[in-house]
């Protein structure tokens, strides 16, 4: 948990451009995670494009750049129909990353999930988050969150209400410690695991490091899951009702 915030959060030179480009880049991850469409590489080369000029202006953490430069090179030759049948069998159906982080941890982290999604719709519900259609434990959900509490701060510091923007920043840590933080390394495993094609490892690379800079700034530590996939497991196990054979008898 965060007990004070360093003074650096709040008064840093740049700290508002630094905010601003943090949104960015989780809304980037955000994007990058949907079913592509036609012009989906174009747009996600774009954004980073925008994000690699603000780190080359120190507005973002020194080792996000190379990944953002990996991120790059990868989409600018990724095909359509390539995305697609990656995207489909890393992610779609009982695939072999999940996107949820119900889906990752031990078998007591999977049966305590109707108390995360509880905690994560507090947290949403407290900033007036909503919900566009994908579950509360969804990456992009849950990347976008974040990326809501770093545009609160910077509008807060902007309009000089520095309570504002300790509270932000309280509960982007706990967020991240409780949350998010706890299974970005779990999924870039995942991921590993799947071979998945470049555009996908590579925005798992950034996701992470965007995160572990953000929990050393904040000084928070969340406790990393496992990478057990439950919502494959359970989608490999038919549910078969025990009396389908006839050979159940009354008493």
């Amino acid at each position: 948990m965060i007990n004070r915030l360093p003074r650096s959060c709040l008064a840093a030179p740049g700290r508002r451009d630094q905010l601003l480009a943090r949104a960015g880049l989780y809304h980037l991850i955000a994007q990058g995670i949907t079913y592509p469409d036609a012009g989906h590489a174009i747009h996600i080369q774009s954004a980073t494009r925008d994000l690699l000029e603000a780190a080359a202006q120190g507005a973002l953490p020194r080792p996000i750049e190379p990944a953002l430069r990996e991120v790059l090179r990868a989409w600018r030759t990724a095909e359509l129909a390539a995305l697609r049948a990656e995207y489909s069998r890393l992610f779609l159906g009982s695939g072999l990353v999940p996107l949820r982080e119900g889906g990752y941890g031990d078998a007591m982290r999977f049966a305590g999930q109707p108390a995360d999604i509880a905690d994560l719709n507090g947290f949403y519900l407290a900033f007036g988050f909503e919900l566009s259609g994908s579950p509360p434990d969804h990456l992009g959900t849950e990347a976008e969150f974040v990326s809501l509490l770093h545009l609160k701060a910077q509008w807060a510091l902007v309009r000089g209400r520095p309570r504002e923007v300790r509270l932000a920043e309280h509960a982007l840590g706990r967020f991240l410690e409780a949350h998010l933080g706890r299974w970005t390394t779990a999924l870039q495993g995942a991921l590993q695991d799947a071979r998945a094609m470049a555009p996908y490892a590579t925005l798992a690379a950034v996701l992470r490091t965007a995160v572990e800079t953000d929990c050393f700034r904040l000084r928070v530590k969340p406790i990393a899951l496992g990478r057990d996939n439950h919502f494959a497991s359970i989608a490999d196990e038919a549910l078969v009702c025990p009396f389908a054979n006839g050979d159940h008898q009354d008493p």
